[in-house]
């Protein structure tokens, strides 16, 4: 098992990082998201630039206040 970690700020950085981890090989991705945005659109389409790059991910997520 590998943990990355990416702080998230464009969709260009997440290609960018996905094309430089080779990702896209995986078929078996856990994705967990943790932001402290908490504005359903901001999340969906988060989670919409995810799936894009690696469709077969499976994504979890949590907010935080602090």
């Amino acid at each position: 098992m590998t943990t990355l970690t990416l702080e998230y700020k464009t969709p260009q950085n997440l290609e960018i990082f996905i094309k430089d981890n080779h990702l896209k090989k995986d078929d078996n991705l856990l994705i967990q998201i943790f932001t402290s945005h908490n504005d359903k659109n901001y999340i969906l389409t988060l989670i919409d630039n995810i799936l894009l790059y690696l469709p077969n991910a499976k994504i979890i997520g949590s907010t935080t206040c602090g």
